[in-house]
Order: structure tokens, then sequence, then C-alpha cells
């Protein structure tokens, strides 16, 4: 599970869970709740005296009586086989502590790994082989569909996982800031370090250029206004702007305690302040590359 963009796919499900009903709309064959109340839920799937089955995100859907559990797998690489034999205790530890139904999808990075992702799983056991539900960029869903508006911001992101969105064409850049334009300070920090850390070097670098000094984000324009409306100088508006840069900073570092949090370490209040207290995104990103497989906080602050 390597780096920041590992972690995508289950950030945007953590953040907006209603992503998962999107995700599952089309598959006929599964018993989807029809208007499900929708709770992500723990993603340990380890049983007692069991090897550990952490999962990156589950999520449960439920109306009524109808109620399904989604095992969410991120995978930048084609899966091991180590990794593919653990795949079906995920669905069978999931449906068995959730009661209920359980189905596996994968969110592949690109479209060789959704190939590899999707290839059936055979047991041994007759008639029991499991065919992972594969998202590539061929199975993202639009963000663009008026059916999906409710997470078309995460489904940007996703699409940018994936590789459906080339970030490396301007219009597609320019899709990401408009969309991300009308979101709330903290999800708009969040998702669009997201995409940054998804883009390669050359499209990071435009991104950045666009959202400093190109592309007119209505959000920092309101803030501009407001400063001038206030009496501010333009000096001082610039240090709201300012604020608004750290603010990113800020985000890198609750997706690092989210990261913390998924693995099951726990959090003192000495890590968490100083995780929160560090304004070098370089280091941030290096201790959440560590996160991923790290067995304990030492081996993630460590020298």
């Amino acid at each position: 599970m390597p780096k920041i963009p590992h972690e995508t796919p289950a950030e945007l499900l953590r953040n907006n869970p209603q992503l998962a009903r999107v995700l599952l709309t089309g598959y006929t064959d599964l018993a989807v709740p029809a208007n499900p109340t929708i709770t992500p839920t723990d993603s340990n799937l380890s049983d007692a005296d069991a090897a550990v089955f952490l999962a990156d995100h589950c999520t449960v859907l439920q109306d009524g009586h109808d109620k399904l559990a989604l095992v969410a797998e991120s995978q930048t690489a084609p899966p091991t086989e180590e990794k593919r034999r653990a795949l079906p205790a995920y669905v069978a530890i999931a449906q068995r502590h959730h009661r209920c139904g359980a189905v596996l999808m994968m969110l592949a990075r690109n479209r060789r790994t959704a190939q590899a992702c999707r290839r059936p799983i055979h047991t041994g056991h007759p008639n029991f082989v499991l065919e992972p539900i594969a998202i590539g960029p061929d199975e993202t869903p639009d963000p663009n569909d008026p059916a999906h508006a409710k997470v078309a911001a995460e489904l940007t992101v996703l699409a940018a996982f994936t590789g459906a969105l080339n970030l490396d064409r301007p219009a597609a850049r320019e899709e990401v800031l408009h969309r991300f334009a009308a979101l709330d300070p903290d999800r708009r920090f969040t998702y669009t370090g997201l995409v940054k850390a998804l883009a390669s070097e050359a499209a990071r670098t435009h991104m950045e250029e666009m959202m400093a000094f190109e592309f007119k984000d209505p959000f920092f324009e309101k803030i501009k206004t407001e400063a001038h409306a206030e009496g501010l100088t333009e000096g001082r508006a610039e240090g709201r702007t300012e604020g608004l840069t750290e603010g990113r900073t800020e985000g890198e570092a609750r997706i690092l305690l989210r990261m913390l949090a998924a693995r099951g370490f726990s959090i003192s209040k000495e890590v968490r302040r100083r995780v929160e207290s560090c304004t070098d995104t370089n280091q941030l990103e290096r201790w959440a590359d560590r996160t991923v497989n790290a067995t304990s906080l030492d081996a993630v602050f460590g020298a």
C-alpha cells in the first residue's frame, strides 16, 4: 500500500459515504438496498485469535431489512498472490461480522491493475470462486453525470486516481479546480492535495500555477473581496491568502492522522501535537509513506 495515492479511495469513502452506493450502481446481480442509510464502519476485519485482516475501508448500506457490506481495497499495482489468497477472508469475515451479504471492490490505479484485480480467485471449494468488482479507468462513474451530483467532487478525485481523468490535459486540470471551488475549505484543501499527489510532476506544477495566478478560484476571490470591503490593505489581504495556503499543510496533517487511525494506531496528545505543528509538507508526506507499512509509531516517526 504505497504512499498517499493508495489512501485516496478510502479518504473519499470516509468523507462522503454516498460514494459507496454510486460505485455499486449498475451491478444488477447485487442485492443493493434501494434507499439505504450508509454508515462507514470498522475496516479491521480481524477475528479473535486469527490473522489480522485490515481492509482499507468498510461501509454498510442499510434500508430496513435490506443490508449490504462493502469492503473496499485500494490497489496501486496488481495484487500479489498472497494478497489474493486473503481476499476471500475479507468477504467472509465482513458478512459474518455485519450479519449480511458482503461484496469486495478493488479500486485500481490504472487499467492493467484493474484487469489483474478482477481475475477470479479459486478457493478450492466447489462453486466458491470470488470474482472481485474492479473499478479502473473504464468503470469509474462520470463526475459530470447529474445523477452523481452529490459525490461529483469525490468522483473527480477517484477519476484522477484510476486514470479516467488525464491530469496532463489542461482542460482536465481546469475541470478539477472549477469543481473544487464550490467545496468547503477543509474538503477543498484535502481533495486538492490528493489530486496533486496523484498528478505527474508537470501537471502538479501547472495546477499550482493555475491556483496561484491563472485560475480565478471563486473562494479566493471572495476572500479578497471581503478583505477590501472591510478596508483591509492589500498586504493584509495577501496575508489571508497565505493563511489559506498554510491550511493546505493542515489538510495534509489531517490526512496523516486519519491514516494512523485507520491503521489502528493509538494517537497520543504528543503525536497529534507533533503532526499538527509540522509545517513541512515534505516531512508530512514522508511520515504518510511510512504509515502504510509501519507496525509501530516508532517506525513512522523514528529517524
